[in-house]
């Protein structure tokens, strides 16, 4: 796996043993990328469920302020670690957290993002409290955006407070990008 855009491009991203990790496809992050364009300079960026961590890396490598990742495999958060310290990432442009997301967002829940990443497993049920929880929080900053990767069959309800901004399909992958009303 490589960061596919920015000040790291080209570079790979340590891989964790964690089998359970499923990598957003280069196709799909450069058309997050791309959508996300004009917000990402400077942005607080929240990457929930972070897996390999290469969504964060990404926003980092394409000039995000700071990008928190957090993920409840210990495995996951090891190995963001590693490929911080060995593309030598400021301390100041991230934070790893381990833990799941109910206990993430709690940890959280007095932070503003510009940018909400949520990539849960597709099949254990977390779009609606995860996204509830952002929402009902007001985690989202002024003209912030939570972006929701799923199954293009099953979009994810919208939570109390939230409107879509935008929803994209491609292939078998559903995006839907989320706006505080």
């Amino acid at each position: 796996m490589r960061i596919i855009g920015g000040e790291y491009r080209g570079r790979k991203v340590a891989w964790t043993a964690d089998k359970s990790v499923r990598p957003t496809p280069d196709r799909l992050r450069e058309n997050v990328f791309n959508i996300l364009r004009a917000r990402i300079s400077g942005a607080r960026v929240l990457d929930l469920f972070a897996g390999s961590g290469l969504l964060g890396l990404e926003f980092i490598s394409r000039g995000a302020a700071r990008v928190t990742f957090a993920d409840k495999s210990i495995d996951c958060i090891r190995a963001i670690q590693k490929t911080l310290a060995e593309f030598k990432t400021p301390p100041e442009k991230f934070r790893a957290i381990r833990g799941d997301c109910f206990y993430v967002l709690r940890l959280l829940r007095n932070e503003k993002f510009d940018i909400i990443y949520l990539d849960p497993p597709y099949r254990d049920g977390l779009y609606a409290p995860a996204s509830d929880t952002v929402f009902s929080q007001g985690m989202l900053s002024d003209g912030g955006i939570a972006v929701v990767e799923h199954l293009a069959a099953a979009p994810p309800p919208v939570p109390s407070g939230a409107a879509v901004a935008d929803r994209r399909v491609y292939g078998t992958i559903g995006l839907t990008f989320l706006a505080t009303l």
